[in-house]
């Protein structure tokens, strides 16, 4: 019996050295998702952030410059996004609205205080969910859309 007890205390016990290992490898996939998700979506928030400063803008400029036209408007848009190194071409709809005269907009039907409203929407395209995305069906594409009322001066 003596014989029993010294070979199970000598006897090499398996150890736990790579169960760290293995749960950083079962682990680590979920939170690389993780980190990559929050970095995609704060870069769609940023990018929905520019379309609306550029819509603001080219509403502020519509207010306030007597000489432009719906397509200048639309011009001061897209250099807009231009320069904040968002493609102006993913542009799905941007256009200048008279809201209180009802239709579209001419400086020649805009008066003080009426309302001009500049909207946008625009594709935006995931760079590395992309690939996630489409596994379930989807292009990669996400729309954004923002429109900015300012009242005539």
């Amino acid at each position: 019996m003596a014989r029993i007890r010294r070979w199970l205390r000598q006897r090499p016990r398996f150890g736990d050295k790579g169960q760290a290992l293995v749960e950083f490898a079962l682990v680590a996939p979920i939170l690389i998702l993780l980190v990559v998700g929050i970095f995609e979506f704060a870069r769609a928030w940023q990018a929905f952030q520019v379309l609306t400063d550029a819509a603001r803008e080219g509403a502020r400029n519509a207010v306030i410059d007597h000489a432009l036209t719906a397509t200048d408007v639309e011009n001061i848009v897209r250099q807009a996004l231009d320069r904040a190194a968002l493609n102006s071409a993913n542009i799905d709809s941007l256009g200048v609205n008279n809201l209180t005269g009802g239709g579209a907009w001419t400086r020649a039907t805009a008066a003080r205080g009426d309302q001009t409203e500049v909207f946008l929407s625009y594709n935006y395209a995931w760079i590395w969910l992309r690939p996630l995305l489409g596994w379930f069906g989807s292009d990669g594409t996400v729309t954004l859309k923002t429109n900015i009322i300012m009242r005539q001066e």
